[in-house]
């Protein structure tokens, strides 16, 4: 056998099956997985396992009507909720975004790592200040709207028994301003 029909009998074969792997490899990588559906406040409000919170009281550059997702890491896991809301105005870059999940029994105080992360909220409750927590960034996770870095992380829960929920807020916002929002939260009617 020549050299020539040598290189042709391993070669054609290793072609194929490097074309076919790389076929296979196009088609998984092709097909993007949607991180978040887009849901409105009321679909939000029935489809997650607890009770839903949202701000009553906003600054006056925020819009009101936020944009809201609905995302699940894991078909066996609950779905959480990522609520937007965006600077009023035609370039609607986000402000702050509330991401709700449901917690069981454990409270979020119990993962603090020192007291002086713990923060009072009007109702009697602490939150966890997470805001340290941010790279030079200031962003902690991936969003599905875009805007300035976050500077402000709070953790705390709401509720209680089955419908009881972590909330996070991530925010542009100063710390006081965004205890503001967080403060004037009540559930969804």
């Amino acid at each position: 056998m020549s050299m020539c029909q040598r290189v042709c009998h391993f070669a054609l074969p290793l072609l194929f099956c490097l074309s076919l792997g790389l076929g296979i490899s196009c088609c998984c990588f092709t097909e993007q997985r949607q991180r978040g559906i887009p849901i409105s406040i009321e679909e939000a409000k029935e489809e997650m396992p607890f009770a839903l919170y949202l701000p009553t009281q906003l600054p006056s550059y925020v819009d009101p009507n936020p944009q809201s997702f609905r995302v699940q890491y894991e078909s066996s896991l609950p779905p959480n909720a990522e609520i937007y809301y965006t600077r009023k105005g035609q370039d609607a870059e986000r402000m702050f975004m509330i991401f709700a999940t449901r917690a069981g029994s454990s409270r979020t105080t119990d993962y603090a790592a020192t007291e002086k992360q713990l923060i009072p909220l009007a109702d009697g409750s602490l939150a966890v200040d997470r805001s340290a927590s941010f790279d030079n960034s200031g962003v902690q996770k991936a969003d599905l709207v875009k805007g300035p870095s976050y500077q402000t992380c709070l953790w705390w829960d709401l509720g209680s028994g089955e419908e009881k929920a972590w909330y996070t807020i991530y925010s542009t916002l100063s710390l006081t301003e965004t205890l503001e929002i967080v403060n004037s939260m009540e559930p969804v009617p």
